[in-house]
C-alpha cells in the first residue's frame, strides 16, 4: 500500500475505535474520562453521536483509500479483497444506525449489534492483511 495509503487505515480503524467507545457508553454509561459534551444531555444521546461520528470516519476513510488507489493503480474499485472487507464495517454500522433510528437503544438487538459492528471494524481494519496472507490471496494492498 503506497504511504499515503497510511490515512486511510488510521482514519478506519480510528472510526471503530469511535465505535467501541460507543459500545461503553450503551453498556456501561458515560465513562468519566470522555468529556461531557452538551451534544448528548444522556447515554444513548451519546452513543448515537459517536456513532454516527464512526461512520463518518469509516466513509472518509474509504473515499481517501479510494483516492490513493485511484493515484496509484489507476481505477477507485477495483474488487482488491482488502477494499471488499474493508467496506463490511461501514455496512454494518450502517445497519446498527438504521437500527437504532427504527427501534431506539432499547432491546438487546442494538446493543449487541454495536459491539458486534465494533469488533468487527477493529478486526476488518487491522487484520485484513494478514487473513489474507494466511489464506495466500494476492492483494494490492499486500507489499511482499
Amino acid at each position: 500500500m503506497p504511504s499515503a495509503g497510511i490515512g486511510g487505515l488510521i482514519l478506519g480503524v480510528a472510526g471503530a475505535s469511535v465505535l467501541l467507545v460507543a459500545g461503553i457508553v450503551v453498556a456501561f454509561g458515560q465513562p468519566r474520562w470522555l468529556p461531557r459534551i452538551g451534544l448528548a444531555p444522556d447515554r444513548m444521546a451519546l452513543a448515537t453521536f459517536l456513532a454516527r461520528l464512526a461512520a463518518m470516519l469509516q466513509g472518509v476513510a474509504l473515499i481517501w483509500q479510494s483516492v490513493v488507489a485511484q493515484w496509484a493503480w489507476g481505477s477507485y474499485w477495483s474488487w482488491d479483497p482488502v477494499e471488499c472487507w474493508r467496506l463490511v464495517p461501514l455496512l454494518a454500522n450502517a445497519i446498527l444506525l438504521t437500527i437504532v433510528g427504527q427501534r431506539g437503544w432499547s432491546g438487546r438487538l442494538p446493543r449487541v449489534l454495536v459491539w458486534v459492528a465494533a469488533l468487527l471494524g477493529v478486526a476488518v481494519w487491522i487484520g485484513t492483511e494478514s487473513l489474507l496472507g494466511w489464506l495466500g490471496l494476492s492483494s494490492m494492498y499486500r507489499m511482499g
